[in-house]
């Protein structure tokens, strides 16, 4: 029964994210840097890089999330949301850190 509801949550969490989040995701980044200001180019834009990278983003997604929902969704329900958020923190800063490095390694390359 435990079971059961588990892969139910999990399962529509990662269909939300991958119906809903990753188009929403690609879109508005499409709005933001593509220059134009016609919502149908940010569309057509936001869908083709959706399409194109979807294989990535789903393996992605199943590396992130899938652990996340196994801790999320088996502790109390009242605890669900601060262990999401303090997961997502640590996503975020982990990324920083990430692209931080990149950044310091191009500029190195520079002073070198």
């Amino acid at each position: 029964e435990g079971l059961k509801a588990f892969a139910i949550q999990t399962a529509l969490d990662l269909s939300v994210l991958t119906v809903i989040y990753l188009p929403t995701f690609y879109i508005f980044k499409a709005g933001v840097f593509s220059g134009s200001s016609d919502p149908s180019v940010w569309a057509s834009a936001g869908l083709e890089n959706y399409v194109t990278n979807f294989a990535k983003d789903e393996s992605d997604l199943l590396k992130v999330w899938f652990p996340a929902n196994l801790v999320c969704f088996s502790v109390p329900l009242y605890m669900r949301l601060p262990v999401r958020h303090i997961y997502c923190e640590l996503c975020v800063d982990c990324i920083s850190v990430i692209q931080k490095r990149r950044t310091l390694s191009r500029y190195m390359i520079y002073i070198i």
